[in-house]
């Protein structure tokens, strides 16, 4: 059993993900969400996280601009991941103007016990539209991610038919099994 999602429920997913209540500056109206759609996305972390939602937003919206990765320090990172950039933060401040820095959005896919000194970071340079990229939503954009691909799919797409106890002679670990 393969699951599509039409186009449509990829755009709404992606949009649940960056939803406004990151980007404090501005209204719920009908432009707001426009300008949402439209504006510069920028992934905060350049690690497997940054990577993983990254691979996920191109596969689930595609025509969303991804301008590069951003870091506090380049530290031991590249140059480059997955053939965008890989930007310090003050470096990237620096380059913006005060309309450009109101025009992009930056999603934090950072571990999130560091995520806090992240947003400050940013509001202290001027980017004051961001959202965390939490476990949970995490774990939303991956099953997405995951169930629009036909290569591997995840165990929620697929109906349970019934449970059924296991136990392996001589393990002490038994629990349920569900057979699909």
């Amino acid at each position: 059993m393969v699951i599509k999602f039409s186009g449509l429920i990829r755009h709404f997913w992606i949009n649940k993900l960056l939803e406004l209540g990151g980007c404090r500056k501005m209204k719920f109206n009908i432009g707001a969400v426009r300008k949402k759609t439209t504006m510069n996305l920028v992934i905060y972390g350049a690690q497997a996280t940054a990577l993983g939602a990254y691979e996920a937003i191109q596969k689930l919206h595609p025509v969303r601009k991804i301008l590069c990765f951003l870091v506090t320090e380049r530290g031991n990172n590249g140059e480059f991941l997955a053939g965008l950039p890989i930007l310090e933060l003050e470096d990237f401040s620096s380059s913006l103007s005060r309309k450009d820095k109101e025009n992009t959005q930056i999603l934090i896919a950072t571990p999130e016990n560091v995520m806090e000194a992240i947003e400050e970071r940013l509001e202290a340079y001027g980017l004051s539209c961001h959202v965390r990229l939490t476990s949970r939503r995490w774990a939303e954009l991956m099953s997405y991610h995951y169930i629009c691909d036909t290569e591997f799919m995840p165990l929620s797409a697929f109906p349970i038919k019934r449970r059924v106890p296991y136990a392996r002679v001589g393990d002490i670990n038994s629990g349920w099994c569900c057979l699909v």
